[in-house]
């Protein structure tokens, strides 16, 4: 793996048409793109599920070193791996999710007029997180497919019965019978909610934590530690445990006041060191980079908001500021925003490359 990602294009030779035709390519793809890319990564969800939490957050830099080649080749099939998992949680599962968060704290069996639960519509999202997640059910050896599998299947228990359920609420038909096929039902649903969230949590806790190793590894054989390889990817290593902190219950104050600090320096070391190289090459890059950043200050503040609310022992509200919802929706959209500039860059990178053979 190159890792100076950052290396100036210094060739003396007089550009020609080819050249310049390909630049100006790039350019308009990448204007053309970068909003798409921020509008689906967004719309199909980075929020974090709950889970368990069995590993603390990131408190260490990894420092020892390791050979490029061997991760190389081990990691790739990994990463595919990863990102079936990754994709299915923000997606289908975080839509079953929301659904079952919706009806506990909608559906009302002491005021029906008050119930405005809508039921689950996302059944086309599920079966395409069951694509994915069948791609690692292939590709993996039995503890990884055995948690997949018990995932599938609640999913499957809990995606048919809110499917069953939702015209009885959607039509408000609890409004004719007075509740009793809503009572009859609840304590069915309630039961494969709970058995859902138990499963979701465990895969997402096995995603979660390979993951981070994965990245540590990653800059375990990164030498240079200004470079743009290293500085990009360990902003993503900490915001993902960020992401694992605020999800664990209960909430741990230590932890978040361990990680904010870490990922104030990641978020700097972006802003002073590599947007301002990035500058000088690349402008559109740069400026992919700076949304990133300013995401991922606003990810900062949220999250001070409410490490201030766990130290002054106040309540923690449930949305707006101060609250985990708030910290989610900015993690969701540094994101958002994180891929599109490495999805660009990467492009930008591949060109050179072609330019300058």
């Amino acid at each position: 793996m190159d890792n100076n990602y950052l290396s100036a294009n210094n060739n003396p030779r007089s550009p020609v048409p080819v050249k310049f035709i390909l630049f100006i390519i790039l350019l308009g793809i990448g204007v053309y793109l970068y909003p798409l890319l921020i509008n689906f990564i967004a719309t199909n969800g980075m929020a974090i599920v709950p889970m368990e939490s069995s590993r603390p957050a990131a408190t260490a830099q990894p420092t020892s070193s390791s050979s490029s080649s061997a991760v190389t080749n081990t990691s790739t099939a990994l990463e595919n791996t990863l990102k079936s998992i990754e994709q299915c949680l923000r997606k289908g599962g975080r839509q079953i999710s929301a659904t079952i968060k919706a009806y506990s704290t909608q559906v009302k069996f002491a005021s029906p007029e008050q119930t405005h639960f809508q039921g689950y519509a996302n059944e086309a999202d599920w079966r395409d997180c069951q694509k994915e997640l069948n791609k690692v059910i292939s590709s993996n050896g039995d503890a990884t497919s055995e948690i997949i599998r018990a995932y599938i299947t609640a999913g499957d228990q809990v995606t048919r019965l809110l499917s069953e359920i939702t015209p009885y609420y959607k039509q408000k038909d609890f409004l004719d019978d007075k509740f009793v096929k809503g009572k009859e039902t609840d304590p069915t649903l309630t039961l494969a909610f709970h058995e859902y969230l138990a499963k979701e949590s465990k895969l997402h806790n096995l995603w979660f934590t390979t993951d981070q190793r994965l990245d540590e590894d990653k800059l375990k054989i990164i030498t240079d530690k200004s470079s743009y390889a290293y500085i990009t990817r360990d902003l993503r290593y900490q915001m993902k445990a960020l992401e694992h902190v605020i999800s664990s219950e209960p909430l741990d104050i230590e932890q978040v006041t361990i990680i904010i600090p870490q990922l104030a320096q990641a978020q700097k070391k972006l802003v002073t060191i590599v947007i301002p190289q990035l500058d000088t090459q690349t402008a559109f890059s740069s400026s992919l980079w700076q949304s990133t950043a300013n995401a991922a200050e606003n990810t900062l503040v949220a999250a001070k908001a409410t490490q201030r609310l766990l130290r002054d022992g106040k309540p923690i509200p449930q949305h707006n500021d101060g609250s985990i919802f708030n910290i989610k929706q900015q993690i969701s959209l540094f994101f958002s925003h994180y891929e599109a500039a490495i999805k660009i860059h990467d492009t930008w990178l591949k060109t050179q490359a072609i330019l300058n053979r």
